[in-house]
């Protein structure tokens, strides 16, 4: 097929279901399961009615890597857990459907000869528990989430199953029940090379269908600091890396063995950096081996031309301030100059901020030298540009509220900067 005829056919498919980024499809799940699971009535209604409100499973079509599983698992936890449900009564169960046999899925068959009231009897048949629930005990729960994986690229055998699952909300003989279990579906589309075929148009037409991309703002803010990915990558994928992404614009995701740029695949490739290089990557740039084992790593993941093109990006640690010289003087040591360079300053200074979990598990020197820290971001910020300045304070305030907020200069802080806040906290409850 032609480049124009390839451009032709994504512009139709479009116009049919518009893609739209993973982060705002995100937010229309996390409402869905907030109506099904957290309605002000849900306790006064039975299965049957609870199931009849039911809204269908969403189910998330996107490209390979582009961090469906994540951000989903992310995300309804984070959703419940906000909504006061402890966090060791929430189940997560990810099932990826081509790895286990369709009857497994359902629950084994089993015949067992049942009595009539004349005396005769007939065969009926029963499901031992599916192979998805029987390693847990669901009763220790309070919400469940299921998420059928790779869809896709199951089997016809497969969605037979699953539309018992997904739209009836029954795993064999176990009825699921709705206000405390929450299914969601998710696959590759035919165009991502991934072996993904159409799925049965009775299960589209019955689930919350939607087409996915990758969302790198969304990524980058909330997710990637929560699973580790250092800050020169998140900068990077930030301000250079979201135009080679597969699956979004006009990158498809190519064919052969061919490694690409994905949120997946820049994660791992930071997971094996940090075992040579530290978790922040600091020595990366040391010498001109590390930098050759570098290029080696990313370029096996992510491909050559990203691999070079991060190298070089990494550079831009030179020109920021390093977190000592800011604590030691954060009045008059340098600040970066070039909006670039501000922008990965504030990611640095976000990853030196603990979370509240890994807080409370520092020793007493260790508080203190992250609450010195803290008190010495506050002036420092405010000789940087504004948008860096507000929306750098709000990450670290979600990422640590009783650590930021509870440091002497956070009020005046505050007073100084309250009309930028505001509207920093408006524009992201809005979004």
């Amino acid at each position: 097929m032609s480049t124009a005829s390839t451009s032709a056919a994504r512009d139709a498919a479009e116009r049919i279901n518009p893609s739209v980024p993973l982060g705002n499809a995100i937010r229309r799940v996390v409402s869905m399961m907030v109506h099904q699971c957290f309605a002000a009535d849900a306790d006064a209604l039975t299965i049957e009615q609870a199931r009849a409100r039911m809204l269908g499973a969403p189910f998330f079509e996107g490209p390979p890597g582009c961090g469906k599983t994540a951000v989903l698992t992310h995300s309804l936890v984070a959703a419940a857990v906000a909504r006061g449900v402890p966090r060791d009564r929430i189940l997560f169960i990810v099932n990826v459907v081509p790895d286990r046999d369709p009857m497994d899925t359902r629950g084994p068959s089993v015949p067992q000869k049942v009595a009539l009231p004349d005396g005769s009897h007939v065969l009926k048949t029963y499901y031992a528990e599916s192979g998805i629930t029987s390693r847990f005990d669901l009763s220790a729960y309070d919400l469940v989430f299921i998420l059928f994986d790779e869809i896709t690229s199951a089997t016809i055998d497969h969605h037979r199953v699953l539309s018992t699952a997904l739209l009836e909300y029954r795993l064999g003989d176990l009825e699921l029940d709705p206000r405390s279990t929450f299914i969601v579906g998710a696959g590759n589309a035919i165009s991502d090379k991934a072996g993904a075929s159409a799925l049965p148009s009775m299960l589209v037409n019955r689930m919350a269908y939607m087409r996915v991309v990758p969302d790198v703002a969304y990524w980058c803010k909330d997710i990637a600091p929560t699973i580790g990915v250092p800050a020169i990558v998140r900068h990077y994928i930030f301000e250079r890396g979201s135009q080679h992404l597969a699956g979004l614009g006009n990158n498809p995701v190519p064919g052969a063995n061919t490694p690409f740029l994905t949120l997946r695949s820049i994660t791992l490739a930071s997971n094996e950096l940090a075992i040579h290089f530290g978790q922040t990557l600091d020595t990366l740039l040391d010498n001109e081996a590390n930098k050759a084992l570098a290029f080696s790593i990313l370029a096996s993941r992510v491909g050559g031309a990203v691999a070079d093109e991060f190298i070089r990006h990494a550079s831009i640690r030179e020109r920021i301030t390093p977190i000592p010289e800011i604590v030691a003087d954060p009045h008059n040591c340098k600040t970066p100059q070039d909006p670039s360079a501000q922008s990965a300053q504030a990611a640095f200074m976000i990853d030196a901020i603990p979370t509240k979990e890994a807080y409370g598990q520092m020793t007493k020197k260790e508080k203190a030298e992250a609450e010195a820290r803290m008190e010495a971001f506050f002036p420092f910020l405010e000789r940087m540009r504004k948008d860096h300045l507000t929306n750098t304070i709000y990450t670290m305030q979600v990422k640590n509220p009783a650590l930021v907020t509870s440091r002497a200069g956070y009020a005046s802080f505050v007073q100084r900067n309250a009309a930028l806040l505001a509207t920093v906290i408006a524009s992201t409850v809005a979004s």
